[in-house]
Formats: structure tokens, C-alpha cells, sequence
């Protein structure tokens, strides 16, 4: 009967010691996961401030002065030529952020976005040679979408946040995809 016991006494703390490491080792993770996260975070979120300001600030500001007919088609083409640069430095430096994991599907989603950006002012530099407003439908269809897939990228990446107990940051977490399909 005592040999019984002792048995059942070594089996019950083998298996306390594997379920206890086993938790260390999922706590473990989940730690490098937050971890990833921030830095990921981190690393996108001055870029994505500023592509933001330039798109309130100037980009639509500039369009809505052209459509009105008080900016003329050569500044805007001009300007729009430099947004395309800032939109491709800013593409390299959100591919250039780690993103292991899930942060994977959320980069691929952040990089569509700022391709989509650079295509719709690629088309706003075509203003001069083409039809105008042809040339501003396509410019802000393409931008929709890129809003659309900016916002997906920014809702995945604050879920992602929230569930692993991370702070929301407050570029990502306004983002909302209410207008997509």
C-alpha cells in the first residue's frame, strides 16, 4: 500500500513539474508575442503619423484647391510627384519593420495600403496630360481603397494589441473600416 502511494506521490509531482513548465513556457511566449508586438508597433507608428498629416494637411487640401479651380495642374502634378517618393520611404520602412507571426498578415495588409497610396498619387501626377476629372476619380478611388486597406491593417494590429493585454495606441485604434466592403 505505501509503495502505491509513493507511486502515485511521484506520478502527481512529474506531473506538476511538466503542466508547471509548460505554463512557464506559455507565459514565456506570450511575453516574446507583446513583445514583437510593441516593436512592431513602434516601429510604423511615426511613419504612419506622418503619412497621415501629409494626406489631412496636404494631399486633400491640394485637391480640393485644384477641383475648385484655384491651384493649378502643374503644382499639384509637381507635388504629387514628392508624395509618391514619401509614399514609397514609407512603404521600405514599414517593410523593413520586423513582423514575425501574426504581425505577418498585418504588414502584408499595411504594405497593400501604401501601395494603393502611391498609386493614387502617381495618377494625381498625371493631372496635366490627361482628362482632369477622370484623372481625380482614379486618384481618389485608389486612395479609398488604400484607406480601406489601411484600416483593416490598423483594426488587425489593435486586436492583435488587445489581445495580448497591450495598450491601444491611438493612430491604429481610431482606424475603422465602416465605409469598406
Amino acid at each position: 500500500m505505501a509503495r502505491v502511494l509513493i507511486a502515485v506521490g511521484g506520478v502527481l509531482l512529474v506531473l506538476g513539474i511538466v503542466l508547471g513548465g509548460y505554463q512557464v513556457y506559455l507565459r514565456y511566449q506570450d511575453a516574446i508575442e507583446r513583445q514583437q508586438v510593441d516593436r512592431y508597433t513602434a516601429a510604423i507608428q511615426p511613419g504612419a503619423s506622418d503619412a497621415g498629416r501629409l494626406v489631412q494637411e496636404t494631399i486633400i487640401p491640394e485637391i480640393d484647391a485644384y477641383a475648385a479651380g484655384t491651384l493649378p495642374a502643374g503644382k499639384i502634378a509637381l507635388d504629387a510627384a514628392s508624395w509618391r517618393v514619401f509614399f514609397q520611404r514609407t512603404r521600405q520602412q514599414f517593410a523593413a519593420a520586423a513582423h514575425p507571426g501574426d504581425l505577418d498578415s498585418v504588414a502584408r495588409q499595411f504594405d497593400a495600403a501604401l501601395g494603393e497610396y502611391e498609386a493614387s498619387v502617381s495618377e494625381i501626377q498625371k493631372v496635366v496630360a490627361a482628362d482632369a476629372a477622370q484623372t481625380l476619380a482614379a486618384a481618389k478611388a485608389q486612395a479609398k481603397r488604400g484607406d480601406c486597406d489601411y484600416g483593416r491593417a490598423a483594426v488587425a494590429l489593435t486586436s492583435l494589441r488587445r489581445s495580448l493585454s497591450l495598450p491601444d495606441v491611438a493612430t491604429f485604434a481610431a482606424a475603422n473600416t465602416n465605409a469598406c466592403r
